[in-house]
């Protein structure tokens, strides 16, 4: 185990590129030295990687490329890089797979990731801001072209009270999906922050607010959750645009003091979805639910329910027949009800003469 330095630019897989003249294997972690820019000519397994403090550092991904990072630091972005993120993604066309938490984590940290071409990326590994400072940054991973991006795995805005330090940019006209969690951090801090293109972006995974929103969207959008949504101080989910539309899979909760799960001007619950929404009264600690019939709560279907019987504060009618109780033979059970009709000897012989014999 080493870690081992950049010398110069030049190709991941050439020795000359790396001081000592050793190319980074499985347990080594590689720092891309100042200024220097290394082309991925193969795909690459290390503990982690990372750039040279303050200075210009990048690692070009132009071809179909598989990267993994076993450590937990994974790709890191340390400090400011006027040539764009620590690693770029130039080709088009291409495929690249990540397998590594990516994070960013200073002020004016470069982006861990950087998505500069119309092509498909696959992140397996979570994606964090983990800086504090309440100077604005850049995020862990900034998507600035139509890609296709898809992320398996946590999104985590940083706990900086300031600034716009989250988890993703989505700077172009995108396809963003997302199956894992959002957690917001500090002010404006959101896990994704999509202020640039309309896009589209699918989310399989519960969004969890703090001072910021889970996910903020101003563009045009259309924004699909299968998942749990938490207010907390601030929204969940807000998408100001008013030709956005979110699409959302309750159950939602509404924080106790009444800030919305959900801020859109377009809002739609998914038919296919069952539909709980918590909301708050005027009375602290006392809510009000909207929901569907057969959800958690314990509410039955309308089929369950006798003919004209009213519930759910009387907006559901049930459709069930079910005689009445005058109707059915003693100790039959129907719908809980025991009956009590009786069939007499006067019964009988009215039975028998309506036979014709």
């Amino acid at each position: 185990m080493a870690t081992i330095t950049s010398a110069i630019s030049g190709n991941w897989s050439d020795g000359t590129t790396w001081v000592g003249g050793v190319v980074p294997t499985t347990f080594d972690d590689v720092i891309i030295g100042a200024g220097h820019t290394v082309t991925a000519d193969v795909d690459i397994t290390v503990l982690t990687i990372s750039g040279a403090a303050n200075t210009t550092s990048n690692l070009v991904v132009t071809t179909n490329r598989t990267i993994t990072c076993t450590g937990t630091n994974g790709i890191t972005a340390k400090s400011v890089n006027s040539g764009g993120g620590l690693v770029r993604i130039t080709g088009v066309g291409i495929t690249v797979n990540i397998n590594s938490n990516i994070r960013c984590g200073l002020v004016g940290g470069s982006f861990g990731v950087d998505v500069l071409s119309v092509c498909t990326v696959n992140v397996v590994g979570n994606i964090s801001h983990v800086g504090t400072s309440g100077t604005a940054s850049n995020p862990a991973f900034n998507i600035a072209a139509a890609a296709i991006v898809n992320v398996t795995g946590d999104l985590f805005g940083s706990t900086g009270v300031n600034g716009i330090n989250s988890a993703i940019w989505v700077n172009a006209g995108c396809i963003l999906n997302i199956t894992g969690n959002l957690f917001a951090g500090g002010s404006n801090n959101s896990a994704i922050h999509n202020g640039s293109s309309a896009c589209q972006i699918n989310i399989t995974g519960n969004l969890f607010a703090n001072i910021a929103p889970a996910l903020t969207s101003t563009q045009a959008s259309t924004i699909n959750v299968v998942g749990v949504i938490y207010a907390n101080t601030n929204v969940g989910l807000s998408s100001t645009s008013t030709s956005s539309v979110v699409t959302v899979s309750t159950p939602c909760f509404n924080a106790p003091s009444g800030i919305s799960a959900v801020f859109a001007p377009n809002i739609k619950l998914l038919n296919a979805g069952t539909s709980q929404w918590q909301f708050a009264t005027d009375v602290v600690g006392v809510d009000k639910t909207l929901y569907s019939p057969g959800v958690v709560l314990g509410n039955p279907v309308i089929t369950d329910v006798r003919d004209g019987v009213t519930y759910a504060s009387g907006s559901l009618t049930g459709t069930l027949k079910v005689p009445p109780t005058s109707s059915v033979s003693v100790g039959v059970p129907v719908d809980n009800t025991v009956g009590t009709g009786i069939f007499t000897i006067t019964d009988m012989g009215a039975l028998l003469a309506s036979y014709v014999i």
